[in-house]
């Protein structure tokens, strides 16, 4: 997953959680699916701290 998430904005919490926008879900899902891992979602609310992070990696 790490080739992925150099072309996704992303923030990494702990080891194997990320969070991502929603328009980079899918992308994200479909990968994951590829190698059957185990996948959980949760609709967060960002941090201003995480949204300066995930925009700037956006742009």
């Amino acid at each position: 997953m790490h080739g992925l998430l150099e072309d996704i904005a992303h923030v990494r919490l702990v080891r194997s959680v990320v969070i991502v926008k929603v328009s980079d879900l899918e992308r994200v899902l479909e990968f994951l699916e590829k190698y059957d891992a185990e996948i959980y979602t949760r609709d967060i609310i960002l941090t201003p701290e995480d949204e300066k992070i995930l925009n700037k990696a956006t742009q």
